[in-house]
């Protein structure tokens, strides 16, 4: 067996282990870390990967690392990058220590061209050593080859067209690509300078949020704004040149000036009292011009495979996946930086003639036995108690959930990107009129961001009007869809200003322990549907093990917890 680790060093570190062509791993550090979209060498994935390979007969080992121009691409210094690989955080005395040695390399020695050569090895060697393996291969891919190859290899197409966007990856913001028999051929690179993911990025900074991490609240602030308001502004930062590529107007050649530029273009020019319009203008305009370079592309109905950081917004998707000539959309399920591990894994494996073997579903993470569970679970203080529910689990979850109480659900393996796929849920009715409010209030959540739903398959095209059968976007919640008028009263929790939703569709042979709650759930309300939001506190990670989900119940996020076949709660005091 020929092993495969791919693996992500920079923003939302991650790693994926293919063995002969399949998935059999795929996690992110922040996940383990507890810190959001870590960025860094990612050791607490490692060492799961280390355990699940030494309970393996491999024969070979490979390791793919995404981004080729490490060194040139990043701020940071070479001291500083390896001082990273021995340990996450330093006492503060080394950790300046480190900090001035960065600074006289970056005087003195940064351009020096055996830099790279020294990065590439000692990551494989300290790697090899962490893993206590012996890697025979090591290669290198480019930022956006990863993020296309993660879409492509993972859509199931025979043969499609790839875009990939986000702030910048390697010195380039964008790519395009065809994909046939399992090849990827160039089209076109879209340098760091013209990026339309900085673009979204500055505008969540100057609206207070945090670039990198708040986007999605813009796309949701965006529904309930005006988009005419400034739309000839951000129209005008952007065009469409001979070749039908997007290009910034007004750019330096420095991706770090190009936002200090940007962000004095706001203040000189949008009121930041009209938040809400500021959001509708940008996502209307970046709408606007990827949806007319991509319809440059498609010529012919095609399938389309998309990845990278702009594709996290869900609006966007769906104005791809209505477009005339788009047969089938896919988009990665962790469209980000946390996806280009994958990438690289598969694009070594095809690389060395090792079949990528498609992938069927996002729930590629770790998983806790009930054995493990209920030992944990017995050494807990005296303010927890549980049951132990076997076929009857369902039905349990059902009537909690209906007679109003929140829920958590922790079960199988945890879900690889960004989206909760009910494995780390938090559940609710989105029947109950004030459960917006509920949940906000319990989860810390900003009150215009709209909670999605998850939806039996089998309601999926009596509830939204532009969903079809095997559309994959709705099987990972990368896509809104439009709501059929008749269904906007009862589950109106889930339906947003701008009358769309973010669902997951569920089917028996995907999501089976899922599938069996809704189906309980719709003998209650008549209506398979329940809210699903990720199941983390403000600002923290989805939880990974059941020490996370605890101290999330303890926090009151949740009334009850269903953890493996566990009922969980905090035991009432009775005076």
């Amino acid at each position: 067996m020929i092993a495969v680790l791919g693996i992500h060093l920079g923003h939302d570190a991650s790693v994926c282990l293919t063995i002969d062509g399949k998935v059999s791993l795929a996690i992110q550090e922040e996940r383990f870390s507890r810190v959001k979209n870590h960025t860094g060498y990612p050791f607490r994935s490692l060492k799961v990967v280390r355990k699940y390979l030494d309970n393996k007969s491999i024969d070979e080992i490979y390791l793919a690392v995404a981004q080729n121009k490490f060194t040139k691409d990043i701020d940071t210094s070479l001291p500083l990058l390896i001082s990273r690989l021995i340990i996450y955080k330093y006492p503060r005395g080394i950790n300046r220590l480190i900090y001035l040695l960065g600074r006289f390399y970056n005087i003195f020695l940064k351009k020096n061209k055996l830099n790279e050569f020294l990065w590439r090895r000692i990551l494989l060697i300290r790697t090899s050593l962490f893993l206590r393996k012996r890697i025979i291969r090591i290669n290198f891919f480019d930022h956006h080859k990863c993020h296309a190859a993660s879409a492509a290899y993972s859509s199931g197409f025979d043969e499609c067209i790839v875009f990939t966007s986000d702030g910048k990856g390697d010195l380039m913001s964008g790519s395009g690509w065809n994909f046939y028999q399992n090849n990827l051929q160039n089209i076109y690179y879209q340098k760091e300078e013209d990026s339309i993911g900085q673009i979204y990025a500055e505008v969540t900074r100057f609206l207070g949020f945090k670039p990198n991490r708040h986007e999605g609240k813009v796309t949701g602030l965006a529904a309930a704004g005006n988009p005419k308001t400034y739309i000839k502004f951000f129209d005008d930062l952007t065009l469409l040149d001979e070749n039908n590529l997007i290009k910034r107007t007004d750019k330096l050649s420095n991706y770090n000036l190009n936002a200090k530029l940007l962000q004095q273009k706001f203040n000189n020019n949008l009121n930041k009292s009209r938040r809400s319009d500021i959001a509708a203008s940008l996502q209307f305009s970046i709408e606007k011009i990827f949806i007319n370079h991509c319809k440059k592309f498609i010529n012919n109905k095609t399938n389309i495979a998309l990845a990278g950081g702009v594709f996290a917004n869900v609006k966007i998707n769906q104005e791809i996946r209505n477009l005339k000539n788009c047969l089938n959309l896919f988009v990665q399920p962790a469209m980000g930086d946390s996806g280009l591990s994958m990438g690289a894994a598969q694009l070594m494996n095809f690389e060395y003639g090792i079949k990528n073997v498609f992938q069927k579903s996002a729930l590629l993470g770790t998983s806790y036995s009930n054995s493990y569970i209920e030992n944990f679970l017995k050494g807990l203080k005296y303010d927890i108690s549980y049951s132990q529910l076997e076929s009857n689990i369902y039905s349990d979850i059902a009537k909690e959930i209906y007679n109003g109480k929140i829920i958590g659900l922790f079960q199988g393996k945890m879900e690889w990107g960004p989206r909760a796929l009910s494995s780390r849920s938090i559940l609710a009715n989105p029947i109950n009129k004030n459960i917006n409010d509920q949940l906000n209030s319990r989860l810390n959540r900003s009150d215009f961001m709209p909670f999605a739903p998850v939806v039996l398959k089998d309601d999926m095209n009596d509830i939204f009007l532009d969903w079809k059968e095997n559309d994959r976007t709705s099987q990972y919640m990368t896509s809104t869809y439009n709501i059929n008028t008749d269904f906007e009263d009862l589950i109106s929790a889930i339906v947003h200003i701008d009358k769309t939703a973010r669902p997951q569709s569920v089917s028996y042979e995907d999501y089976p322990f899922l599938y069996k709650v809704l189906k309980e759930v719709k003998k209650l309300s008549g209506i398979g549907v329940l809210i699903n939001t990720s199941f983390n506190l403000h600002e923290e990670p989805i939880v990974e093990s059941p020490k996370d989900v605890i101290r999330a119940l303890r926090k009151k996020a949740i009334d009850i917890l269903y953890i493996g076949n566990f009922r969980v709660e905090l035991r009432v005091n009775k005076k």
